[in-house]
């Protein structure tokens, strides 16, 4: 394989940037995703990946439940600041604004465009990620706006 056309091609690939988020035992997490998609209408279902090697995917397994957070436009940052490992940062959700979702707690951003609340359905491993299945148990819209996408906070992520 060609392993500069195959980085060159899927970093033109389209993404958001979002905010996973969980809470287990007490404990609020956050971390940015950007492999995200709808995945079923009826019932509502959401299909994220993350890495096998974060503290997030521990504490999706344990709790059963998430929050996807769509960031505006403007929170570059704070996708930034929350895609950085846990070892650097332990506490990202420290001074970032949450409530909690109405179904299960976990936390949603206040400053966020919105959010879904979702119930684990299924897991699957994908190579060095795990594909998370969630049915959208609950949904908010925080602030008008357009979502981040990860070509205009000028990220790349890819294989």
């Amino acid at each position: 394989m060609d392993e500069a056309a195959k980085k060159a091609i899927l970093r033109h690939f389209p993404y958001g940037l979002y905010v996973v988020t969980v809470t287990h035992n007490g404990e609020d997490h956050g971390m940015t995703a950007n492999w995200l998609t709808q995945a079923a209408f009826e019932p509502p279902m959401v299909v994220v990946a993350i890495e096998n090697t974060s503290k997030t995917i521990g504490m999706i397994r344990d709790s059963r439940h998430f929050a996807i957070n769509l960031l505006l436009k403007a929170q570059r940052d704070l996708a930034a600041k929350l895609g950085r490992s846990s070892d650097q940062a332990p506490q990202k959700l420290k001074g970032v604004k949450t409530k909690p979702a109405p179904t299960s707690g976990v936390p949603v951003l206040v400053d966020a465009l919105g959010w879904v609340e979702c119930r684990v359905v299924a897991t699957l491993p994908a190579g060095d990620h795990t594909l998370v299945l969630g049915e959208v148990i609950g949904a908010g819209m925080e602030h008008e706006g357009e979502p981040l996408t990860i070509g205009e906070a000028g990220f790349k992520y890819s294989g």
